[in-house]
């Protein structure tokens, strides 16, 4: 099922994208994906600073000490909602800066593209394809993050019992190593 959504949405993005000529350019696809980095970078260093100020007004959905979470060991319960709120902070700071970023850069990448409707090259449509598949990927990623601390037993055992939801969260590149180390630094101590 996991699977089918990444598929499906990277495909739906790739249209979106292939619809806009601007992002088709030597530089759209390239500005698009230099946004997204910057987007992460910014939520990385902003996003501890919004963690007080978000625990006043997001609830944590289903925490509760009895439920039996399908990630996470026994001893990390308590602290669940202090990781949960790191995530949210994240994610954030995260969409609020890449929408914001996409938005400054697209009347840029407008007023640059070159209005003739040429041919496109194998190379620029798989940048486009290459890029869609990644922002399909990150939003994926994020998204099954923080469905992992929602306490609901069908929630759990739905992502407990998919193989692709746990090698997606735990044995992606960089990006799965990154995520624990920030979301439970100093919180796992213990284990």
């Amino acid at each position: 099922m996991i699977l089918i959504l990444f598929l499906l949405l990277s495909l739906i993005k790739g249209l979106a994208y292939y619809r806009r000529p601007y992002l088709l350019g030597g530089w759209g696809a390239g500005a698009y994906a230099l946004t997204l980095a910057s987007a992460f970078s910014l939520a990385r260093v902003l996003s501890p600073t919004l963690v007080g100020p978000l625990e006043l007004f997001l609830p944590l959905p289903g925490h509760d000490l009895d439920t039996t979470y399908a990630f996470y060991p026994r001893e990390l319960i308590p602290n669940l909602d202090t990781a949960f709120f790191r995530l949210a902070a994240f994610c954030f700071v995260f969409v609020f800066t890449l929408l914001l970023l996409r938005r400054l850069t697209r009347p840029l990448l407008v007023l640059t593209s070159s209005q003739q409707s040429a041919q496109l090259s194998k190379s620029q449509l798989s940048l486009v394809g290459i890029y869609a598949l990644l922002d399909s990927y990150f939003l994926i990623f994020f998204s099954l993050q923080l469905l992992t601390f929602i306490g609901l037993p069908q929630v759990q055992t739905f992502l407990g019992d998919d193989f692709l939801v746990s090698r997606l969260l735990f044995q992606s590149p960089l990006l799965s190593q990154w995520m624990f180390a920030f979301i439970f630094d100093g919180l796992a101590l213990n284990l």
